[in-house]
């Protein structure tokens, strides 16, 4: 709390009025170019269960996902990619560490292995551990099995094992940046640092939304000031803010896994579940004619 008060002394009426001004500003979107639409996650309700409505915005060009379409293209085709970002699953509450994925949602992934032509990449910010413990076993069929993705891209699991992305020996940043963090989360009931060998995301998905955002923004400055002269780079996403070394993209290794996967036979099925806007350049690079 004291944290709080000093933040609140510090800044007077004028300074409060600019920036919500400046924010306000930002804020706006005319009517015309976007719209809202209802979605409910809960496919099978329960009693005692909250209720997952989720309301998105989205623009006027925006298309439903066709279901039965993609479903049809996946069973017809020779060769299929898909990518699925574990934070895009539903998932049970969140716990300390980490958002655990439900059982059942674990065990459908599991059926896409049946078919040995599909090749299932699940991407996380979890580490290796823990993406094995959810994702090791093999298949079904016993031979398939999920490729796997950590700590957002550093190091990644495919059949010839775990390896390394990328080396990267400075990590004197980290310190400083724990240390800010967990300053926040004494002023953010829900919120918790995880911190992992490459990388350490501040995460407040479980804190009261409009308070998180109030002093995410805070945060992000000083953690800018913090990491100056660093290679790192400050990554926003839904609900945490992240910082990493600048040499880990997790676009890059989006098309190195493709490389590796379309050297025996071409690709003819591609589908990536993201999750929010830090996925914008991995939806770049599958437009373009790299991922082709």
């Amino acid at each position: 709390m004291k944290y709080a008060y000093n933040y609140l002394i510090k800044n007077n009426v004028s300074r409060w009025t600019e920036e919500f001004l400046r924010d306000l500003k930002l804020a706006y979107k005319p009517v015309e170019s976007s719209y809202y639409l209802g979605f409910n996650y809960n496919q099978k309700k329960q009693r005692g269960k909250k209720n997952n409505n989720r309301l998105m915005e989205v623009k006027p060009d925006f298309r439903r996902l066709n279901s039965d379409s993609c479903s049809a293209s996946l069973l017809k085709s020779q060769k299929g990619v898909i990518f699925i970002e574990i934070d895009a699953l539903p998932h049970l509450e969140f716990s300390s560490y980490n958002q655990i994925p439900t059982m059942e949602v674990i065990e459908q992934l599991y059926g896409l292995l049946v078919d040995n032509r599909n090749t299932v990449i699940i991407l996380g910010n979890q580490n290796q551990e823990t993406l094995e413990q959810w994702f090791g076993r093999r298949g079904p069929s016993g031979n398939n099995q999920f490729w796997l993705s950590a700590e957002s891209g550093y190091t990644y699991k495919t059949k010839e094992g775990w390896q390394t992305f990328t080396e990267i020996y400075d990590f004197q940043w980290m310190p400083r940046v724990r240390q800010h963090m967990e300053r926040y989360c004494d002023n953010i009931d829900g919120s918790f640092v995880e911190e992992r060998q490459s990388c350490i995301r501040f995460n407040y998905k479980n804190a009261e939304a409009e308070h998180g955002t109030m002093f995410i923004h805070d945060l992000n400055r000083i953690l800018r000031k913090a990491t100056q002269g660093t290679n790192t780079e400050i990554i926003y996403g839904s609900g945490f803010i992240e910082v990493k070394p600048t040499e880990i993209k997790k676009h890059l290794l989006v098309e190195l896994l493709l490389e590796k996967i379309s050297r025996n036979r071409k690709i003819d099925y591609l589908f990536y579940l993201g999750h929010d806007s830090s996925d914008e350049p991995v939806y770049e690079l599958l437009k373009s004619s790299k991922a082709k």
